[in-house]
Order: C-alpha cells, then structure tokens, then sequence
C-alpha cells in the first residue's frame, strides 16, 4: 500500500498523541509538529506509510531524546493481556474449532494499537471476536498449510497482542508438534510494537524460536531486515503476518505463501480490501 493525503494526516494526529500522552508543553509539541510538518511534506507518495512511519517517530525521539516513547504504555498493554489471557485461553480450548478461535484470539489484541484513528476496548473485542465472522476467510487454507509445515515464519506486531499470540502459537504446535515456528520482532521500539527484548520474557519460547527480525519500523520492509532473517523468510513454508502495519508493506509482495491476520482499523485499509473498519481479516496473499 501507498502513501495518501489522508495518511500524512494521520501520521500528524500521531505525532500529537505522542506529545499528548507524554504530556509535552505546548512549545514542544510546537516544535516537534513543525519538524515532522516539514519532513512529511517531502515524502513521496511511492512509499508506504509504516516506512514513513519509521522515519517519523525516530524524528520525534531524537527531538525528545526519547529513545522509546510508549515504554510504559507498552507494559500497560501486556499487563492488562494477561488479565485476559487465561479466559480466552480457555474459550479457544473449549472450541470445537480451536485454530480458527486461536486466530481470532489471536486478532482480538490487534487493537492494541497506538498509530491507529480508531480506537477498540480490549474487554469489548474479547467477548464479542468469537461470534464475529471474517470478512476475508482464508483459515482453512492455513490449517491445511500447517498440517504440512516444517517452518513457519509468524511476524509479530504489538505489545500486549503478542501475549494473546501465544495461543495460537500453541494451537499451532497442536496441531503439528514437529514444525518449527520462528517468532520475529522489530529490532527497536518503534511505537507500541513488541521488540526481541521484550518478547523474551512473554513466554513465547516454549512454543517458538524468538527472533529479531532487524526491522525497526511499524511494518516488514525487506530493505530494512538483515541477511539472516531474510534468507530464514526464504526458506520457510510459509509467513503468518499479523497486524495492519505489517498487511501495508507485505500485500504488494505477490507471494502466495504469506498469510494476513488483522482487524481492519482505518479507511485507507478498508478501502483497499474492499471491507470496512472493524472486520476481522483471515486473508491469503494472492
């Protein structure tokens, strides 16, 4: 996906929670509004919005002397997950159908998300994800994909998801105890995503390998990764890619092989898939 008018202007209201959650002065916030106005402004619309993104926000680090800008509200997030963790865990195991809820579970903490327009409760999307229907439904595919793999490649997205990730990570190795699953991570904080450090202490590792993906921005971007983690990309059977940030930099990689797990937060992405904010999204790439 591309730049647009309207993701520039996001990428602004973005900037201004950042100081408004960090509770910046107004002269500030001022500055740091009129340095990213001028950077953004130079951007072309050839390039995707996680990697302006990426830019941006190392941006109002460096003015902030920042180096992590969500810190706490990361930890927040995977706190309250894990309130949650263990009732969703065991509607999923209680399922008849337990990848498909894994997956939904899975999604249910894609809302997490601090560089979104719309806003989700957690508690809402948990009681109400298992009764929802993907508007793209492509899990049957995945499962078959699973039953065959020797390994898979699961692109993490934020803080607070991951935990609900382990589900299906679980569900996953369930399903085929031998097939190895490498868990990848942005190299450094980058908005609320999870980072190799922090999910080290989430509990990934007794179902995955937990891997540094050497991307620091809000989506994969190929240019951005290291030669280890792409060749071990190559080499998989296949790429569970979760989240928006991820689905905006992968969709125009015409390969079969990765499969998108999101909700759908924001109109620029609704519009693309033809679906509307809010929908659940189990999709192949084609």
């Amino acid at each position: 996906m591309k730049l647009t008018n309207e993701c520039i202007l996001c990428i602004l209201n973005q900037t201004l929670n950042v100081c408004k959650t960090l509770n910046i002065d107004e002269d500030k916030t001022k500055e740091v509004l009129d340095e990213i106005a001028s950077f953004v402004k130079e951007m072309k619309f050839d390039q995707t919005p996680p990697y302006v993104a990426s830019f941006v926000y190392q941006k109002i680090s460096k003015i902030l002397n920042i180096e992590d800008l969500y810190s706490t509200q990361k930890e927040l997030a995977i706190i309250k997950a894990k309130t949650l963790f263990e009732y969703t865990k065991d509607i999923v195991q209680n399922a008849n159908d337990k990848l498909l809820f894994a997956i939904k579970a899975s999604i249910a903490g894609n809302v997490l998300d601090l560089a979104t327009p719309t806003n989700f409760c957690l508690d809402e999307e948990i009681s109400k994800i298992f009764s929802n229907n993907f508007e793209i439904d492509n899990h049957e595919e995945l499962k078959n994909d699973i039953l065959i793999a020797k390994k898979i490649v699961y692109l993490a997205d934020n803080a607070g998801e991951n935990i609900f990730d382990n589900i299906l990570l679980k569900t996953i190795k369930s399903i085929n105890p031998t097939c190895k699953i490498f868990y990848a991570t942005r190299s450094k904080p980058i908005i609320n995503d999870i980072t190799y450090h922090e999910a080290l202490k989430c509990g990934h590792e007794e179902f995955a390998e937990v891997v540094d993906s050497g991307v620091d921005s809000p989506g994969f971007i190929f240019e951005k990764s290291t030669d280890k983690f792409l060749k071990l990309f190559e080499d998989c059977d296949f790429v569970i890619s979760k989240g928006m940030g991820n689905f905006e930099t992968l969709e125009s990689y015409k390969d079969k092989k990765i499969y998108f797990l999101f909700k759908v937060k924001c109109n620029i992405v609704a519009t693309h898939i033809n679906k509307n904010v809010g929908d659940i999204i189990c999709m192949k790439n084609i």
